[in-house]
């Protein structure tokens, strides 16, 4: 019997000894990628410059695009310097439209990194990091400041991507308002006109430019900046615009007016929704509804949208407004905006 216990004891050490063996090997497969993964090396910055410029999957631009912001500010300039060519001074930069729309993605979280950037000696670099930020919106706030130097740039590309991406960021661009002023008068009709619009963009919060755009609609020599700074001097007055409308409307339309200014998210939404239903009849409301796309509730802003977009042709002044609205990432919002800018376009074509 003891050779017996012996052989089972021999047995089952040896059935331990293989399910060891087995399990070691079941872990290795299934760690070897991860590990794989850890340790291959990073991609080099030409590579992610390359994906960065021409991945099939926008993810994967963006995620070079992020991977060449974590490498720095020495490494961030390195790919806009490659991604921004230019020849004379002045000349028009040329660069990859897809590229800087997965950077702008990827700065979102990181948009002072673009500031740092916009200060850089090189030109080209300069021009790029400003149409990066031109892209994002108001997400582009924390470079605000060297937005601003970048407005007085010598190079006019960056002057132009500057100031398009103070007006992108809207009413929380408003501190620089003053130093935007003296820029419309500047010798460059272009920069003229940028700075106006963006003034326009900030909206209200931009009123203390009224009395210098009223002045540049008048006497300005170039028609295009005379449309610019009339556009701009309608959307810095909405506030006072919409004052004035509620005081000259019809009872019902002033009830409504009251109510799109509620806090109450059903009730300025109910007023709205019935606002689109007058459709044209609803003019007077454009002002109000304009300041109603920026409301702090977004059903608000939707229904505003599809409002403004049922008035049609009428409400073209407030289309920049709606531009804003449309640029945003919440997707109703966007696809409501988008909608009503279109139904105002074609109004405007047929008539």
């Amino acid at each position: 019997m003891a050779w017996f216990r012996t052989t089972v004891i021999a047995l089952s050490g040896l059935s331990l000894l293989l399910l060891s063996l087995t399990g070691a090997v079941l872990l290795g497969r299934h760690f070897r990628p991860i590990l794989h993964r850890h340790n291959r090396p990073q991609d080099s910055l030409p590579a992610l410059v390359e994906k960065l410029r021409s991945a099939a999957v926008f993810e994967e631009r963006v995620a070079a695009g992020r991977a060449i912001i974590a490498g720095g500010s020495e490494s961030l300039v390195g790919a806009l310097d490659t991604l921004c060519q230019i020849g004379q001074a002045d000349a028009q930069p040329v660069v990859v439209p897809q590229a800087l729309q997965a950077l702008a993605v990827a700065a979102s979280d990181s948009p002072a990194a673009l500031g740092e950037a916009l200060r850089s000696d090189k030109t080209n670099v300069r021009i790029a990091a400003a149409m990066v930020l031109r892209q994002m919106g108001p997400k582009a706030q924390p470079a605000l400041s060297s937005l601003t130097k970048g407005l007085s740039d010598e190079n006019r590309w960056v002057r132009w991507s500057a100031a398009e991406a103070i007006g992108n960021i809207g009413p929380q661009a408003a501190a620089v308002v003053e130093a935007m002023l003296p820029l419309l008068d500047h010798e460059d009709r272009f920069t003229r006109r940028r700075v106006a619009t963006a003034l326009g963009r900030i909206g209200p919060a931009a009123s203390r430019a009224a009395p210098r755009l009223a002045k540049l609609q008048k006497e300005d020599h170039d028609p295009a900046v005379r449309k610019a700074a009339e556009t701009a001097l309608y959307l810095v007055n909405l506030e006072a615009l919409a004052a004035a409308a509620a005081t000259e409307a019809s009872p019902e339309l002033q009830k409504l007016l009251v109510d799109l200014k509620q806090d109450d998210e059903y009730t300025s939404v109910a007023a709205a929704n019935r606002l689109r239903d007058l459709g044209p009849q609803a003019k007077q409301a454009i002002p109000a509804l304009a300041l109603a796309l920026r409301s702090k509730h977004k059903w608000v802003r939707v229904a505003a949208a599809e409002a403004l977009g049922a008035i049609g042709s009428d409400a073209q002044p407030v289309l920049p407004c709606l531009e804003q609205a449309a640029g945003e990432d919440d997707a109703e919002l966007r696809s409501a905006a988008e909608a009503a800018k279109q139904k105002i376009e074609a109004r405007r074509l047929q008539n």
